[in-house]
């Protein structure tokens, strides 16, 4: 997947997070600035570890944070049920003292502020943020050859937490959150290792409406949701970049790096029993350009990719479904099992996960997600349209 496509990728995730609560609220705006202080998750990546440009360990980054969001005011019964979640866009900037190999990234994002609990003086949250982050320094063989953790300049911001807010002032909080972030570019260029943080915040929200009237919400009627079921079919395509090693080569260069591109249908059956809730499970028919990929070498010195029979690429995977439902958008999770794989080169785990986004236009479905192995290595980025169809009953 191209750079352009991410974009447009993350672009309507983003609109659809936005237009779908939007369009059913009667919103109370708000603005945010903070302060942020992050501590890197170590691993064995040397990079991280002292392996670089400053020779010092990298451990931890800062940076300030600026949102634009509405405070949902209805009384539908997604909105009551959420305790009056607020959405909006925001932009997070990071910066790494110790070297500047990594570049000065910064994230254009989404978000979700969902509250536990709610008075008139405080809320305590839970927050997700979803995005593209930019400005990164790339790996490259020449220029910056010791960054073995991102290879793209454009890469995937996700974080996720929990968010204190207490009115100090009429219309102003004191913010406090903790969370986790993560940035992958879903393997479509190598490294990919990713950054992962522990990042902590401290700011300020000031709302354009009294805070204290916001707790005082319009209660309606919650009519009892008539469960119903649920049968979809999506198609999803993305790329991934596959690095071949010294020793796959023969020994004759140090790395090769090639695109490949995967192609998945869902079909799933599930069931939704109340407003916020549903839960199935389904079939994934993949095609994995990337299965038994070998390289030869041309005269000329170049690699090409050695053609692979279809039927080496093909995989049959069976899936859990839970999506956390808000009106036409929905955040769902996808353990799965490939029990027909044929990859014999590169072996890794069976076990895959699906983590995306869902936006129903009518019956018609737009979404986006990240499948990965080992609940941290991203295998792609998948962008999905489909369809589908649903009945009342037991």
């Amino acid at each position: 997947m191209n750079h352009r496509k991410v974009r447009l990728c993350l672009a309507v995730s983003m609109l659809c997070l936005a237009g779908s609560v939007y369009s059913q609220s009667s919103p109370s705006f708000f603005l945010t600035f903070s302060r942020h202080q992050s501590a890197i998750f170590q691993s064995q990546n040397s990079f991280l570890n002292g392996d670089n440009g400053s020779e010092q360990r990298i451990s931890q980054c800062a940076g300030y944070k600026g949102e634009l969001g509405w405070q949902t005011r209805n009384a539908s019964a997604e909105n009551q049920l959420l305790h009056y979640p607020a959405f909006g866009f925001g932009y997070t900037s990071f910066r790494f003292p110790q070297t500047d190999e990594l570049g000065s990234p910064f994230a254009l994002y989404s978000f979700l502020d969902a509250p536990f609990i709610r008075t008139e003086k405080f809320a305590l949250k839970y927050m997700f943020r979803l995005g593209l982050s930019l400005n990164w320094k790339a790996e490259h063989p020449v220029l910056n050859p010791n960054n073995s953790v991102i290879g793209s300049a454009r890469n995937l911001y996700i974080n996720s937490g929990i968010l204190l807010e207490y009115n100090v002032f009429r219309n102003t909080t004191l913010n406090l959150d903790l969370g986790s972030s993560h940035f992958s570019n879903g393997h479509r260029s190598s490294p990919n290792r990713g950054v992962n943080l522990l990042t902590g915040s401290v700011g300020v929200r000031y709302h354009f409406q009294d805070y204290q009237s916001l707790a005082a919400r319009s209660i309606g009627e919650i009519l009892e949701f008539d469960d119903r079921n649920e049968l979809y079919f999506t198609f999803g395509t993305g790329v991934r970049e596959q690095t071949f090693g010294y020793f796959e080569l023969d020994k004759k260069v140090a790395f090769v790096n090639k695109n490949y591109r995967f192609y998945n249908l869902s079909v799933a059956l599930q069931r939704q029993t109340g407003y916020l809730l549903k839960w199935g499970g389904g079939i994934d028919l993949m095609s994995n350009g990337a299965a038994n990929a070998r390289l030869e070498q041309l005269p000329n010195g170049a690699w090409r990719k050695l053609e692979v029979p279809q039927s080496e690429k093909l995989q049959l995977g069976l899936f859990g479904s839970l999506e956390w439902v808000m009106k036409d958008f929905s955040i769902l999770i996808q353990p799965g099992y490939r029990v027909i794989d044929q990859e014999k080169i590169r072996k890794v785990t069976r076990f895959y996960q699906h983590l995306g986004i869902k936006y129903h236009v009518q019956d018609f479905i737009i979404g986006m997600g990240i499948r990965s192995v080992n609940f941290s290595e991203s295998e792609y980025v998948e962008l999905n349209l489909g369809y589908r169809l649903f009945w009342y009953g037991k």
